[in-house]
């Protein structure tokens, strides 16, 4: 009698080709298209060698390998930046005001100071890898530890004791807005929490002179 072996599947460990290219796609955002070290940055995030990150960084996408998942893993620890956010799975346009959205007044203060952390950690991801800028993230709380700003401090390398303060701070009405200070261009913003005034905010710093 013929004894029939039930096959052993071996968990694959690689990302699907959609998720690799997206992987890549986003990571790619991360990363001035035309900065210095471009290339060293994208295999300091990956975890490889920067022999592999330049073949992928010049692969057309249609091309890519499958990456591996520890790529992903690594881009997370290096970044801040959610798996399902770098696999493009949720709208990246929407995470500051959906991640503030989280934030209850009925919520554990536990809950509350870890969606901070998270959403600092992962704006000051974006400030250093996208703009190659020097940047540090505070949450604040008060005697009762509860979170009530997240301040974004980005400093150009030549003027360190100057940075620039982008803050998420609560104004008369209770709601939630983004900030812009800097020691001498003074208050130069104050508007909607949104992805896109914190990349316009990015911007301008980027093009101050040093």
């Amino acid at each position: 009698m013929r004894l029939e072996q039930k096959s052993k599947r071996c968990v694959s460990q690689r990302l699907s080709h959609p998720d690799s290219i997206r992987l890549i796609q986003n990571l790619k955002k991360c990363i001035s298209e035309n900065a210095y070290g471009r290339t060293k940055r994208m295999a300091r995030i990956l975890g490889c060698n920067e022999r592999t990150a330049q073949r992928i960084l010049n692969t057309e996408e249609a091309k890519l390998p499958r990456m591996r998942k520890s790529y992903l893993r690594n881009a997370v620890k290096l970044t801040g930046i959610e798996p399902l956010l770098l696999l493009g799975r949720v709208p990246v346009d929407s995470k500051i005001s959906r991640d503030m959205n989280l934030i209850l007044e009925d919520s554990a203060t536990l809950d509350r100071f870890q969606v901070f952390s998270r959403l600092a950690a992962s704006m000051a991801a974006r400030c250093m890898f996208s703009y190659n800028l020097p940047v540090s993230h505070i949450v604040d709380c008060d005697a009762n530890h509860e979170p009530f700003s997240i301040r974004i401090e980005a400093r150009e390398k030549k003027l360190p004791s100057s940075p620039h303060v982008i803050a998420i701070v609560k104004d008369k009405e209770l709601k939630w807005k983004l900030r812009y200070d800097h020691p001498k261009l003074g208050s130069r913003f104050k508007g909607a929490l949104t992805d896109d005034n914190y990349e316009r905010i990015l911007q301008f710093i980027k093009s101050q002179p040093e």
